[in-house]
């Protein structure tokens, strides 16, 4: 090879190495051949010299050889980036397109590299820098602080786990007690009815008192009703009829809430007026009805053969010991049971309200809290905020309020956020519903609120709830810097 190739050779090589916007990793993919030429990246078929890379002219059909230049065209689906530097700082990419505009984009480019041909915009790294080592060491107290505050609302929860575990245990060993019980009690005799007899005797009604009482009730319904119609007739007049440009506050706010009590409005109830046809039952079969219950009670008591109760007996010692809860509930249910009235009635009370009990308890245990339960913390918790021109009260897995207008009812929680629905309905629009997201700080502070569609609330809100070991790269997201102080 001649002396003067080895130089061009070398000239090349040394251009190359020093490619604008191209990153120092990515500079060898600009190297020329032997001959000085270089292919396209994305085109290898389209060869050029080396010289034609950021002559500010598009030559390759992916605009490859134009790294430094808006020459060509930036596209979502071929976006075209430019690498800054930014020495003493990150690198950063910008758009094309936003080279040599005119504007400093210190946000991504503070070595001004991005308005090279002006070069109008200095290099400021080391400004930006300090504000960045600020921000994330703030950032990093505030995370830390919020984690202890965490911590101590994931202790509370498991605390609370604990204890709903352990009620679900003794209620689920309260209910089987119970259970137990009601089947022995299925078999025992009856040998007195007057318990059901005053039951049954339950069934006479006074025809005249209960005729005034429907006559009384009757007209203190029609006086309410004429009298609501009638305010609602005034208030609707104001409302199709008021100067909207008078600017009266009071009457806005009225006619905002009557708006609202019409859209929630419920259906009215029919009066039940029929009770002439309650007292012909009454007369006619109200007797007979107490008689022929009392009657078939008795026969049934009397009659029941005591061999039956020693069968009875021998069932339920053998149930016990092989039989599920499911079982045992199906016994007492289809079973052995003859009528409620020949049990313990407060026993089967009892065991009703226990089963309520176990059953909201086992819903519960079955949501889902969160990471490590922490929203079992903010059970029963309340939090009330003033912002903007509405005070929104918040009952956590329960309710969001702004003002007195129900924004919705907690439906559950995706990791990040609380989602609530079936508001109160908007005036014309549809029922509110609201998200309430959370950011990381020690205490909870609403920082935004919007309505990105009509009824559609989303707030904004620091707490621990969104507390973790966050890495430097997570926190920087929020970092703005500010252009002024540079």
């Amino acid at each position: 090879m001649s002396r003067l190739l080895c130089s061009l050779v070398a000239a090349s090589v040394a251009l190359a190495s020093s490619v604008r916007g191209v990153a120092p990793d990515k500079q060898s993919l600009y190297q020329p051949d032997a001959q000085g030429n270089w292919k396209c990246l994305l085109d290898p078929s389209t060869v050029l010299k080396l010289e034609q890379v950021n002559d500010n002219y598009c030559d390759c059909p992916d605009g490859s050889d134009e790294p430094g230049t808006n020459a060509c065209e930036f596209t979502s689906s071929s976006p075209k980036m430019y690498y800054c530097a930014n020495e003493g700082f990150y690198p950063r990419y910008i758009e094309n397109y936003k080279l040599n505009d005119g504007v400093c984009d210190y946000e991504i480019c503070c070595d001004g590299s991005d308005e090279y041909v002006s070069g109008r915009c200095p290099n400021v790294c080391s400004k930006v820098k300090e504000q960045y080592d600020g921000y994330i060491l703030k950032k990093k107290e505030e995370m830390n602080h919020g984690l202890i505050a965490r911590q101590v609302l994931e202790a509370k929860a498991a605390k609370r786990k604990e204890a709903s575990l352990k009620a679900t245990a003794k209620l689920t060993e309260e209910v089987a007690k119970f259970e137990h019980q009601l089947k022995y009690k299925a078999c025992e005799p009856k040998t007195e009815a007057h318990e059901e007899i005053q039951q049954l005797s339950q069934l006479i009604v006074d025809e005249t008192k209960f005729k005034q009482l429907m006559q009384d009730y009757t007209a203190q319904y029609t006086g309410l009703s004429n009298k609501i119609a009638f305010l609602e007739k005034i208030m609707l007049e104001m409302a199709m009829n008021y100067n909207p440009n008078f600017n009266d506050a009071a009457v806005k706010t009225a006619i905002h809430f009557f708006q609202d009590y019409l859209s929630n409005k419920p259906e009215p109830q029919k009066l039940p007026t029929q009770y002439d046809h309650v007292i012909i039952l009454k007369n006619s079969q109200g007797s007979q009805l107490v008689d022929d219950s009392i009657q078939n009670y008795i026969k049934k008591v009397i009659y029941i053969p005591q061999i039956l109760f020693n069968y009875c007996n021998t069932i339920v010692d053998y149930f016990p010991n092989y039989a599920k809860a499911e079982r045992k509930q199906k016994l007492i249910r289809k079973g052995l049971h003859v009528t409620n009235s020949q049990m313990d009635q407060k026993l089967i009370q009892k065991l009703q309200s226990l089963q309520r009990e176990l059953e909201i308890l086992n819903q519960k245990n079955m949501q889902y809290y969160g990471e490590n339960d922490i929203l079992r913390a903010m059970e029963q918790q309340e939090y009330e905020q003033k912002f903007g021109d509405y005070v929104y009260k918040i009952k956590f897995l329960n309710s969001i309020y702004q003002d007195n207008t129900l924004l919705g009812r907690y439906i559950g929680f995706d990791g990040t956020s609380m989602h609530f629905a079936g508001g109160d309905r908007c005036w014309n629009g549809p029922q509110r519903s609201a998200t309430l997201g959370f950011a990381c700080s020690e205490k909870m502070k609403i920082s935004s609120v919007y309505e990105p569609q009509k009824c559609q609330y989303e707030i904004l809100a620091t707490s621990p709830l969104a507390c973790k070991d966050f890495s430097e790269e997570e926190l920087a997201k929020g970092f703005m810097l500010n252009k002024a102080s540079l």
